[in-house]
């Protein structure tokens, strides 16, 4: 995982089950409101599948993932070099390590 992200999954057991992992993921970082915010949305998505004949769970998926971004401070969407910077030394970081 890139080290721009290691710090939003800290201490975080992920199972692979999406809406398990998904659940863990907001709720260890406050989010609850977008969890629930989430369930519904993948529950009307999976809704509009049906109708047209579409993947229930490629719906579900992209509901739940569709707001994880919530955890990140919205500061830090503003500065593009601290995330230019962060990844010159992910790339560094996995250079030196092969």
């Amino acid at each position: 995982m890139s080290i721009l992200y290691e710090r939003y999954t800290e201490g975080i057991s992920f199972t692979g089950e999406i809406k398990k992992d998904i659940e863990r993921f907001l709720v260890n970082h406050n989010e609850y409101d977008t969890y629930q915010h989430t369930i519904s949305v993948a529950d009307e998505a999976v809704r509009i599948a049906n109708m047209f004949n579409l993947d229930n769970d490629l719906a579900s998926q992209a509901a739940f993932l569709h707001d994880i971004s919530n955890v990140i401070p919205k500061k830090k969407f503003h500065n593009p070099l601290e995330l230019f910077h962060n990844s010159l030394d992910g790339l560094l970081q996995n250079f030196l390590e092969k």
